[in-house]
């Protein structure tokens, strides 16, 4: 049964038929990872974001996104998975309109797109534990705060520039990722 709920949210979520534009988005940042239990470690300078993403509006955009940490030598081992919205605060990216589409009777503008958005969802982490005995590992549900901008570079392609605070607030020990970065996005 809950199977089949989280595919009827995934699909309600992501289905384009009625919805603005699909946008699928993968980048890489600055940022460190602390997690926290019977014992504390950093993971970093590294993190990841990727979203798949449906506007549903021009101001409003849902999905689902996966932040990874990552260290130097590209080793990670904490995942913050869940859903996002985010609400742009002048307008939603668009499609760049070939100017023999263009209608007389409306207006296109191409702009630096600002939003603010949360995610929430599942966080975890998976490291071995110290020689000690004791363990950083830990689990949880978080939320993820982010502020950024998008900006259309051509036809579907476009590129971001984001800042994300995710914390958990419920669960084992505590994980809390810091990342500033950029993605690249892509329009359907």
């Amino acid at each position: 049964m809950m199977k089949k709920n989280i595919t009827l949210l995934f699909f309600l979520l992501l289905t384009p038929h009625w919805s603005y534009a699909l946008m699928f988005s993968g980048g890489v940042g600055f940022g460190t990872t602390t997690m926290t239990n019977e014992d504390t470690e950093k993971e970093g300078p590294l993190a990841q974001v990727w979203t798949v993403e449906d506007l549903h509006h021009s101001f409003l955009a849902f999905g689902v996104e996966h932040l990874r940490s990552m260290s130097s030598s590209l080793f990670s081992s904490v995942s913050f998975t869940g859903i996002l919205g985010r609400y742009y605060l002048n307008a939603a990216p668009m499609s760049r309109i070939p100017v023999e589409r263009l209608s007389t009777d409306g207006l296109a503008m191409r702009d630096l797109c600002f939003f603010v958005g949360v995610g929430g969802g599942i966080a975890q982490s998976s490291r071995l534990p110290m020689p000690n005995g004791l363990s950083s590992n830990a689990a949880g549900f978080y939320l993820s705060p982010r502020v950024g901008v998008d900006y259309q570079l051509g036809q579907n392609l476009g590129m971001r520039f984001e800042s994300i605070a995710a914390f958990t607030f419920v669960g084992k020990g505590q994980l809390g990722m810091f990342e500033a970065g950029a993605s690249i996005y892509w329009l359907f």
